[in-house]
């Protein structure tokens, strides 16, 4: 993130800041990098990156990388169903998990708006 101070200011305005603040340094650092890489992703390299909307897609990217981790990354997302003799069986749902925040796929959108496509003939 090239302007820390103005992506601490997105994170602080994010009802789950806390969430942010309450990670572990290597976590804040992983989630922000994975964040800018999704981001940039859905907007591509040409993108401003210290336009407010650019931060604050990547801030709401983070966040969402926090609270889903255990959904994104779990072993039991290749298990459809397990049984115990005599005490029953479980089925887990299938849906694959979301990768993006919903917020932050808008976000990308009204930066996509913001450019102008270049065609070279």
């Amino acid at each position: 993130m090239s302007d820390l101070n103005k992506f601490e200011e997105a994170i602080s305005r994010h009802i789950a800041a806390d969430l942010y603040y309450a990670a572990t340094i290597n976590s804040k650092e992983s989630a922000v990098a994975m964040a800018e890489l999704d981001i940039l992703s859905q907007t591509g390299a040409g993108v401003d990156k210290e336009d407010p909307v650019y931060i604050d897609a990547v801030a709401e990217q983070t966040i969402f990388l926090l609270l889903n981790i255990d959904k994104l990354y779990s072993p039991l997302n290749d298990v459809v169903s397990e049984s115990v003799e005599g005490a029953g069986s479980v089925t887990y749902d299938k849906t694959p998990a979301r990768i993006m925040s919903a917020r932050a796929l808008r976000l990308c959108c009204l930066l996509s708006k913001k450019t102008l496509p270049l065609a070279r003939g």
